[in-house]
């Protein structure tokens, strides 16, 4: 039987909790992920854990905010006096000890849970309010056909882009594609569609291209004809996010 937690939906929760509990998600986004928790024990637990370790961090909103240098022994002293409320034997706390404990599991958790924190606080302040790696980025299609009416949005990911589309108009029954533009001229199919009569078609899709590589959106029919197009706007301050989150 697969294992739920490694499929590609439950990664995309998983990235969007550090934002979460900064409570840097817009609010649809946010309880989209709440319906997720409700159902997902391992995401609730590292939700509870992310919280903990948020609060030995500086305030998000820090003009120049840098990690407390005993941010470590913080966490650690913590995750011990949990374990000594729960009646859990204590070990030799010493600093080999301590690092050892960080290598082979407990401390490990609380490691990667400082730096997911540390890098959803450096995604969420974004440059120059630009949203970070997991947050909608909101697109225009110019041009749509009469009477077609469209709500979309892309979201940058470490492993490439998201396009979330609302399409509402097109021809009932038709079949058609969503393009990414990479900047070279090549195309990257994120999914198909089957449009529907009267009501919109929601649609989650994705594509092997980076946002900062990615400078168009189109949509075709099973013709290949383009029926809508959003140019993107140049993303070079992702770089840096796609930089830090491989650290």
């Amino acid at each position: 039987m697969s294992d739920p937690t490694r499929t590609e939906g439950h990664r995309r929760y998983r990235e969007l909790l550090g934002s979460y509990v900064l409570g840097r998600l817009e609010a649809a986004e946010a309880a989209e992920l709440e319906r997720h928790l409700d159902g997902c024990e391992a995401c609730r637990t590292e939700e509870a854990e992310l919280r903990a370790v948020a609060g030995l961090m500086p305030a998000p909103d820090a003009a120049d905010w840098s990690l407390p240098p005993d941010l470590e022994d913080r966490v650690v002293a913590a995750v011990f006096s949990e374990q000594r409320a729960e009646g859990t034997p204590r070990r030799d706390p010493g600093r080999f000890g301590l690092r050892n404990r960080f290598v082979m599991g407990l401390g490990a958790a609380a490691a990667v849970l400082v730096a997911a924190v540390g890098l959803a606080i450096f995604l969420s302040t974004g440059q120059e309010g630009q949203p970070g790696l997991g947050e909608a980025e909101p697109i225009a299609f110019s041009e749509a056909p009469r009477g077609v009416s469209t709500d979309a949005a892309v979201v940058a990911h470490t492993w490439g882009t998201e396009v979330d589309l609302e399409v509402e108009g097109l021809r009932p029954g038709g079949v058609y594609t969503v393009l990414i533009e990479r900047d070279d001229g090549g195309q990257v199919s994120a999914g198909t569609f089957v449009a529907v009569e009267a009501q919109p078609v929601e649609c989650r899709l994705n594509g092997a291209v980076l946002r900062q590589d990615a400078r168009a959106v189109s949509v075709t029919d099973a013709q290949g004809n383009e029926v809508l197009r959003s140019e993107l706007k140049p993303r070079p301050d992702l770089a840096s996010s796609y930089t830090a989150s491989r650290r």
